[in-house]
């Protein structure tokens, strides 16, 4: 029988000798908070990532196929083209996916902050209605990860994935 008492343990750590840390010296190790697992995930960063941005095209997104939007969308998409020709109704329709995947594909990382903060609230309470609130935005957070983690799989065009 599970119980619903809350235990809290932090035994996620990493361990490095000076030789290692002259090698990386601007290595960052972060203990994640909210993980699927009732371990503390950790990252380990070696060095500030340099971000490019460029041009982006359209492109569909397979993550977006896990939101009620993208089906409303298209119909609706398609709907208002009727008059026009094929071409032009897939143009608008991926013009109108864009706009509105970026909502979604663009903002993991915050959605993923908002939901762990939210989750941090509820887990000090120790009354039902917390619990359960906790539990409900868990549920959320596995549902944006796995978002996440379709978009990657995605993007990395690797079979063995």
């Amino acid at each position: 029988m599970a119980s619903e008492a809350w235990t809290e343990v932090r035994w996620d750590r990493a361990l490095t000798s000076a030789s290692w840390l002259d090698l990386f010296p601007s290595v960052k190790l972060y203990n994640l908070e909210g993980s699927t697992s009732d371990h503390s995930p950790i990252l380990l960063v070696p060095e500030e990532d340099s971000k490019f941005v460029g041009q982006r095209h359209f492109r569909f997104e397979n993550t977006w196929l896990t939101e009620p939007m993208c089906r409303q969308l298209v119909f609706e998409s398609w709907e208002m083209t009727s008059s026009m020709d094929i071409q032009t109704k897939v143009k608008i329709c991926g013009e109108n996916l864009y706009q509105r995947g970026k909502e979604i594909t663009g903002k993991f990382s915050a959605r993923i902050k908002n939901c762990k903060s939210e989750m941090k609230k509820y887990r000090k309470g120790r009354d039902i209605i917390s619990v359960q609130k906790y539990k409900d935005l868990k549920s959320t957070l596995i549902r944006i990860l796995e978002q996440q983690e379709i978009l990657w799989r995605q993007r990395s065009k690797q079979l063995w994935l």
